[in-house]
């Protein structure tokens, strides 16, 4: 059997083409990753070669030694943007975009599920959806497969003797961003997968996507409202409204410099108390960002509620979190945060004071 890749190296067919008026659509892309890519400052000395595009504001930055083939941009189904090869054993990864097709992380794991579940050359071994967390509020879907390729007898050889069967591993990885759908689609044969999936990493990690100059919603109204999740907010003059449509994450207000507070309001269904949120987020902040976290009462709109501030190197800045969590009835809980680099924080307090002064609890549209 032939290598599948050229069918299913993504569900849907790859297609090489412009979208020329499609672009806006992928504009809003926005992952919070390293600070220093989505400037544009230059990789590390030993870093491999970087895929840049500037209409999408996307860099990626390829593991030493790869060669690296771009190939498009812009999505109209999924198009091909660039290929990292590794020379010496052909394992490669693929990065394509195309237009959001799903509404929050789940939907995109179901969709996945049923664009894969028909290969009869690949077999899926495991999906699975990673929620947004406070470092990396864009979630992912993630699938490991394998597949099998039989290479053509080499010349000379016994045709009555096929040569062995060669297993490969493949990994595909999907970003659900606020406007459009990224996947990084990686394969390698078995035998140099721990190798591989090491430099896989590194290339992940090194995915940005600038927000600069990017029109994400309307500027300086200065109120947003919610019906659905039921509140209203006031929000500080010229930034800018990002509506994340990831299911807990609801809007985001950046203002134009970089590093000025930003302010962003998450609502989820929560059964359990205010408190197991928060004591939920300390852990997270402690375990995997080694961050220095404290607590405080306050009240917010005549709820009780928690103050969790949390000191967090991150993506090369020192940043101060302050979450406020509190909970409306025995199901609804709200957690506004506010992040700025440490050096502003007496920006990001009286920032924040502003911010919760103007929040308010609207009655929910049915």
């Amino acid at each position: 059997m032939q290598d599948p890749d050229a069918r299913l190296a993504v569900p849907a067919p790859v297609r090489r083409r412009t979208f020329g008026a499609m672009l806006p659509g992928l504009l809003a892309l926005a992952l919070v990753l390293p600070a220093s890519a989505a400037r544009g400052e230059d990789p590390a000395p030993n870093a491999g070669p970087t895929f840049r595009d500037a209409e999408l504001g996307l860099s990626a930055v390829g593991p030493k030694g790869w060669k690296l083939n771009a190939e498009g941009s812009g999505p109209s189904e999924w198009t091909r943007l660039a290929t990292w090869i590794d020379p010496d054993t052909d394992a490669e990864a693929v990065l394509s975009a195309r237009r959001r097709t799903s509404t929050d992380v789940q939907a995109l794991l179901s969709r996945v599920r049923s664009d894969w579940a028909s290969s009869r050359e690949i077999t899926v071994t495991g999906t699975r959806a990673v929620p947004p967390s406070p470092t990396n509020p864009v979630a992912q879907v993630v699938l490991d497969a394998t597949f099998v390729v039989r290479p053509k007898p080499a010349p000379g050889s016994d045709p009555n003797v096929p040569p062995p069967p060669v297993p490969w591993r493949v990994r595909a990885t999907y970003w659900l961003a606020p406007r459009g759908e990224i996947l990084l689609y990686a394969k390698a044969r078995q035998t140099h997968w721990s190798r591989f999936e090491a430099a896989l990493r590194s290339l992940e990690s090194s995915m940005t996507f600038s927000t600069e100059n990017v029109a994400q919603g309307p500027k300086g109204t200065g109120v947003f409202r919610d019906e659905r999740n039921g509140f209203a907010c006031k929000y500080p003059e010229g930034y800018t409204v990002s509506l994340p449509a990831l299911r807990n994450h609801i809007v985001q207000f950046a203002g134009v410099d970089a590093d000025a507070p930003m302010y962003d309001v998450y609502a989820l269904s929560w059964d359990r108390s205010a408190e197991d949120d928060v004591r939920r987020l300390e852990a997270f902040y402690r375990d995997e960002q080694a961050a220095e976290t404290e607590t405080a009462p306050l009240t917010v709109v005549g709820q009780e509620a928690t103050r969790l501030e949390a000191k967090a190197r991150i993506g090369g800045r020192d940043l101060l979190l302050l979450t406020v969590v509190f909970k409306r009835g025995t199901d609804r809980l709200y957690r506004l945060k506010a992040t700025a680099p440490v050096a502003r924080e007496a920006e990001l307090r009286q920032g924040l004071d502003a911010f919760l002064t103007g929040f308010e609890l609207i009655k929910p549209a049915r």
